[in-house]
């Protein structure tokens, strides 16, 4: 592939949701972003379609509102059209959907562009990958002639079955941003190990995604994180700090998501500084926790500093009780951990409605019993369940661990990893199941 100077532009794509169930959390492509962030940097043109971008104009307008409906957080339900479910997912007894711009929205905006000199598109889950072929079949339409570039999640865990079947000219393999740019350009690019995202391409910043480190110091033996971000790097706290009061202060931004793996890894040296600083700075704004704490690294002096300065959805990761399952996927946390965080956290004074605890439901050999317990446990803590249908992802352990079990195997269809079908498939669970679980789980968490 040809490389690209600063005189040519970009056209950066994110594609839609294709599945049973999706609902914006802070969904946000910081790949993307980071990459227009340094694109933009080094002097090319970029442009941006985003078709999860429930703020925009001509979306609102074809909806016949003023804005989205949001819960208080900034969070919402994404647009969503029904359309045939895929062969594989014919027995599902859901319905499915395409979340995001109405297709004739997306041609719209991509008929209205100039011609780019090279097309990236972004991906995330692997089961998820309809809507980036879809995406790329149009764009194809329009610039027959433009070298596309796929990247992000799906392309690295499902690298040969995105080149065979994607459409993209180059399957992009990884999540270092300066490989990328230096690997299309015809310069070298100073690319920064954390370049900021280009937040002001969004259409909404009220509320973003932010990240401080990149990688996780554990070794799970059902998560991919090693494989997408084998270093783990940390961005110094002073940049993080100035990020945060940018935003404040250019965008009013209201609400900040932690999009790290380990936020609380190396506290003293990493998050605490981040916090004091914040403290200091008199910031007032929101900090959510969509991606599980590692509770074992909560003490109360943290939990104190998260308090002040303004974090409001707290989510714990603890998968289960059972602690022969928690020694053999990587010991990443025990139950005493857990009781001991949540007590830090309340002491802090966070309410019980504030505290989430992520259940891993589903992975192989738990029973129902098994998880009504894990949500009983959760619940007499004085936190809310939260429940995770576990899905199988390449490259993992419990991979390799299914594919033992033939449950897995090396060529099948990414649709199959989709977290629903996993539990379907499993004798002791089915979709009636599967709902009077998160149910059960729902009646204890509204008492609390």
């Amino acid at each position: 592939m040809k490389t690209y100077s600063s005189k040519h532009r970009i056209l950066l794509l994110n594609p839609w949701i294709y599945d049973f169930a999706a609902y914006d959390l802070w969904v946000q492509p910081l790949g993307l972003l980071k990459i227009a962030f340094a694109c933009k940097n080094s002097g090319f043109d970029i442009d941006f379609i985003n078709c999860l971008d429930r703020y925009d104009t001509e979306l609102l307008s074809f909806l016949k509102k003023e804005r989205p409906k949001n819960d208080d957080y900034g969070c919402g339900h994404f647009y969503k059209e029904e359309i045939e479910k895929p062969e594989i997912l014919k027995d599902i007894p859901r319905k499915y959907f395409r979340y995001g711009f109405p297709v004739s929205l997306f041609r719209k905006k991509i008929k209205a562009l100039k011609p780019p000199d090279l097309i990236l598109v972004g991906s995330v889950m692997t089961y998820w990958y309809p809507g980036v072929f879809e995406m790329i079949r149009i764009a194809r339409e329009y610039f027959k002639n433009t070298p596309i570039i796929l990247g992000g999640i799906y392309a690295t865990l499902c690298y040969e079955h995105a080149k065979k079947y994607s459409g993209a000219d180059l399957v992009f393999k990884g999540s270092d941003i300066n490989k990328l740019i230096r690997h299309i350009t015809d310069s070298k690019c100073n690319v920064p190990t954390f370049p900021y995202p280009a937040y002001d391409l969004l259409t909404n910043k009220k509320a973003l995604a932010i990240q401080t480190s990149q990688g996780c110091p554990f070794n799970c033996t059902y998560c991919a994180s090693k494989t997408l971000a084998p270093t783990l790097k940390f961005r110094d706290p002073d940049d993080v700090v100035n990020e945060i009061f940018t935003c404040k202060s250019k965008f009013n931004t209201e609400h900040f998501a932690f999009y790290d793996d380990a936020l609380l890894y190396n506290a003293d040296k990493h998050i605490k500084p981040i916090l004091e600083k914040l403290v200091a700075g008199d910031f007032k704004g929101w900090f959510h926790t969509p991606n599980g704490l590692h509770a074992r690294f909560m003490d109360v002096e943290l939990a104190m500093l998260m308090k002040k300065t303004g974090f409001n959805t707290i989510r714990l990761s603890l998968e289960t009780t059972s602690c022969d399952f928690q020694k053999v996927t990587g010991g990443k946390v025990s139950n005493e951990q857990l009781i001991n965080a949540i007590k830090s956290l309340k002491k802090a004074g966070f309410e019980p409605g504030q505290i989430d605890v992520y259940l891993l439901i589903g992975y192989l050999d738990q029973s129902i019993e098994d998880i009504l317990k894990d949500i009983t446990f959760v619940h007499k803590l004085g936190a809310r369940a939260v429940l995770s249908a576990f899905s199988p992802i390449p490259t993992t352990v419990e991979w390799t661990n299914l594919k033992q079990a033939g449950l897995v195997w090396d060529k099948m269809d990414p649709l199959w990893h989709n977290n629903t079908i996993f539990l379907t498939r499993q004798n002791q669970f089915n979709i009636n199941k599967i709902r009077k679980l998160r149910n059960f789980a729902s009646g204890l968490n509204r008492k609390l």
